[in-house]
């Protein structure tokens, strides 16, 4: 090998440096090149006037927005092929003493009823003082029924205290519906989730659930549209059922969901109150 190179000369040197150089910027070109491609192709969701990047862990909406129709009483349904939807509400003590056949025989097919909340200043577990009311008014009048529960946790353990509160409350009734977690920032005044961070508000969703689905329940996680783009890392949920709070004609939600609330102040003869109206899609 010496003899070679010394036959071969500096020229010949000079020739395979120069030669190894240009192998060196052309691959350094080919990895940018990529960069710049998967830049190009990254999609986004416009929303609000921002430009947010599309998880693509997540199912995207699948529904065909002129398949949401509404009867003559002014509830939604969807008739989209491949699919199956009900008709629903959600209630809490705030919508009173409640005529629950009267609310079936108007077509309303399932009720979310709330089992309670935690305090978002006391910090202390409530139990809804119409919940035993509303669940057996409800099944007594062929209503599906699934709960839903209003957090306020600081802590993993007070997670797991709400979720074994609601599966103590549910444990003998007959719950075909999903049982979801709700939890709301307060938007004005003080409260005691303040501190709370929307990674931690993420994980809170994820340890409910699956306390729940451990029980044997379908769980669910309840948002509306800003938390759903902006606060919760939809990715570390997407096991679990979404429960969209959005009113309006069309849902307008890049990622699917399960359930749409699609008003806040619907009327439903047997409710003296403005009530939340909802619709539920399956699969056939």
């Amino acid at each position: 090998m010496r003899h070679a190179l010394k036959t071969f000369g500096a020229a010949g040197l000079c020739l395979i440096l120069l030669a190894l150089c240009a192998c060196s910027v052309s691959f350094g070109g080919s990895d940018d090149d990529s960069e710049t491609s998967e830049e190009e192709t990254t999609e986004t969701i416009s929303y609000n006037g921002d430009e947010l990047p599309v998880d693509p862990s997540v199912s995207v909406n699948p529904y065909d927005n002129d398949k949401f129709v509404q009867d003559d009483a002014g509830l939604y349904h969807y008739e989209g092929k491949g699919y199956t939807s009900l008709t629903g509400i959600d209630v809490s003590k705030f919508q009173g003493d409640i005529d629950w056949q009267e609310v079936a025989d108007a077509g309303v097919e399932f009720a979310m009823i709330r089992v309670g909340n935690r305090g978002y200043g006391s910090g202390e577990i409530v139990e809804d003082d119409l919940f035993e009311q509303n669940i057996q008014g409800a099944l007594d009048a062929g209503i599906r029924v699934g709960v839903y529960f209003y957090s306020q946790a600081v802590s993993e353990d007070e997670v797991l205290e709400e979720a074994e509160f609601v599966l103590d409350q549910i444990k003998d009734w007959d719950i075909t519906m999903p049982v979801a977690y709700d939890f709301e920032y307060i938007r004005t005044g003080t409260a005691r989730t303040d501190s709370v961070s929307n990674e931690e508000m993420t994980q809170f969703a994820v340890t409910f659930c699956e306390t729940v689905e451990k029980a044997g329940y379908q769980a669910s996680v309840y948002f509306g549209i800003d938390q759903g783009y902006m606060e919760y890392d939809l990715g570390e949920i997407r096991d679990y059922e979404f429960w969209l709070a959005r009113p309006d004609t069309v849902p307008g939600f890049y990622y699917d969901f399960q359930m749409w609330q699609y008003s806040y102040t619907g009327t439903i003869p047997g409710i003296s109150t403005d009530v939340d109206l909802d619709v539920y899609i399956t699969k056939k």
